[in-house]
């Protein structure tokens, strides 16, 4: 038997989707880099607006969450 991770609407979690992450009152949109199915989380890779650095560009910050706190935008393939 496999434990896989699924969406709120019952889609399997995979690596590399795209998904926005609701995390401190905010949303951000980035890609799944890596999957914890025992603790029911997932890794986040996402591009900071708020925080740029010296030549304009995001920074790129990563996340764990909660599979309740992503919801699925796309996927590759």
């Amino acid at each position: 038997m496999t434990s896989t991770l699924q969406y709120c609407d019952e889609y399997p979690v995979e690596p590399f989707d795209h998904v926005e992450l609701h995390k401190d009152g905010a949303v951000f949109r980035g890609q799944i880099t890596r999957i914890f199915p025992r603790k029911g989380e997932v890794r986040v890779r996402f591009a900071d607006h708020a925080n740029c650095r010296r030549d304009g560009e995001p920074v790129m910050r990563s996340a764990i969450a909660l599979v309740q706190q992503v919801d699925l935008i796309g996927r590759d393939g």
